[in-house]
Parts: structure tokens; sequence; C-alpha cells
């Protein structure tokens, strides 16, 4: 066979085959077919990885029901500046106006990911000091991530990219 051939073989086997195999492969990580999310929700993942029971549970719900409640402003204003950097941008403006609208819109994020991390860092406290292990701890860290965006509840099962808002 002409090696041209078995490499045009070759890769449309590769092609017809790759779907199938990221598909199963999405399956074997636990996302329920999804591939892209957790299995879990956040205060699942909470109260697994760090043993989380009746009122630490409690009161870890009531922080981040909190810090979700006072996220509202920053929410708000990373929407708005969000599509003001996004229209700067169509419509063409100035490098400096497009660099002003990157710096509001940074600001916010900043303010976003301050919360996230207050909100995680007092959850880490009323764990318990024994269970607070490093790959709970990065855990607790990642998922956090994106946590406060949705207006809706912050207890949804997170997907693997951080939600628009």
């Amino acid at each position: 066979m002409k090696p041209v051939r078995l490499y045009s073989i070759l890769v449309a086997a590769v092609c017809l085959l790759g779907p199938a195999v990221h598909m199963a492969a999405a399956q074997g990580r636990g996302g329920f077919g999804r591939g892209d999310s957790f299995p879990l929700s956040r205060m699942e993942m909470l109260t697994e990885n760090f043993k989380l029971e009746g009122e630490n549970k409690k009161q870890v719900k009531a922080v981040l029901d909190a810090a979700h409640k006072s996220a509202e402003p920053v929410r708000a204003a990373l929407l708005s500046t969000h599509a003001a950097l996004g229209a700067a941008v169509q419509a063409g403006k100035s490098q400096a106006e497009i660099d002003a609208a990157v710096k509001a819109y940074a600001e916010q994020v900043s303010a976003m990911a301050r919360i996230e991390m207050d909100a995680i860092a007092k959850v880490l406290t009323l764990a318990d000091p024994e269970v607070k292990n490093t790959a709970a701890v990065q855990s607790a860290f990642y998922m956090a991530r994106g946590m406060f965006l949705k207006k809706g509840k912050w207890d949804e099962i997170p997907e693997r990219n951080v939600p628009s808002y």
C-alpha cells in the first residue's frame, strides 16, 4: 500500500473514532456523559471533602449564602463593564478608551475573586483541622472560582468552564 493512501486511511480512522473515544473518556470522569462538569454540587463537594456535619454544615452554607448575596453589586458591575468593554472593541474605540474599559472590568473581576476567596477562607476556618488535607483545600479553592457569578443559587453543579453572568 502506498504511504499516502495508508496515511489517508489512518487520518480517516482517527477522525471517525476520535469523538467516540472522547465521549467514553468523559463518562469515565464522572460527568454523567457531559464530560465538562463535576458530578456533585459545590455544597456536596465541601461536605464530602471536609466531612461537614450538623452545625458545621449549616454554618458553611450560611457563610456562602451571605457571600453570594454580598456579591450582587459586583455581579451587576461585571455585567455592565463586560458589555462596555465589548462595545468599545466593536466600535473601534481608541486604545486609551479600550484600556479604560479593560481596567474597569478588571477591577470588578478582582472584586469578585476577593469575595470568593474570602468566603472560602471563612469556610476553611469552620472545617475540622484534622480533615483539612491539601487535596481538599485545593479542591475548595478551584471549586470557588466563579461560584458567585450567576444570580441564581451558588450551589449549582459547577461547569468546568466558569459560567457566564
